[in-house]
């Protein structure tokens, strides 16, 4: 697949996400599909379809429309982070943790961070079992030799600081199509 297949798929995963999402809102009330598209900013350039689509399947959609066009490494990890009702939490965050699949621990690192940001109506009860999901998926040291690997720990904003660069950027972010297509991606949303 070429490199603008790949672009072509992102839109594509990101339109798939919008169509999946529509009406759904997050706990503070907002556009829910925005923490996709969050999740999306923070992870590798291979691991954004991903990331877009991560909560589809969960939540009952279809990834029908651009299911032919993943590889098999987007299928598995879409799979490894769809969480079976049956699945305790720990077992979920376990077999995440123990795959071989660098893009679900990409994804679910980037999730669990954004989960973790501070809102409003945020069940409290749930930010301890996240941070420790974050903290065990952040030990899998056979990730971090990779120099490109953007969540080692730290801030995914600092190591992969889409956020900053887009606004220092000369047009602000704007060359983002998900920013200028979709009109629940705004300048507050970053």
């Amino acid at each position: 697949m070429t490199k603008s297949d790949r672009s072509g798929l992102l839109e594509d995963a990101i339109q798939v996400a919008l169509d999946n999402h529509r009406g759904e809102t997050d706990q503070d009330g907002e556009v829910f599909v925005r923490h996709p598209l969050r999740v999306m900013e923070n992870v590798p350039e291979d691991a954004r379809v991903v990331a877009v689509l991560h909560d589809v399947v969960e939540d009952g959609g279809s990834i029908d429309a651009v299911r032919a066009r993943l590889t098999v490494e987007e299928l598995q990890a879409l799979n490894l982070l769809t969480r079976k009702a049956s699945d305790p939490y720990d077992t979920y965050i376990e077999r995440i943790a123990t795959s071989e699949n660098r893009i679900a621990v990409w994804v679910k690192r980037a999730d669990l961070t954004d989960n973790l940001r501070p809102c409003q109506n945020c069940p409290e009860h749930l930010r301890p079992k996240y941070a420790k999901s974050l903290e065990r998926l952040g030990q899998l040291d056979e990730f971090d030799n990779d120099e490109e690997r953007p969540l080692d720990g730290s801030s995914p904003v600092a190591r992969h600081p889409t956020r900053a660069a887009d606004a220092a950027s000369a047009d602000g972010g704007k060359d983002k199509p998900w920013r200028t297509q979709w009109p629940c991606w705004t300048a507050e949303s970053t």
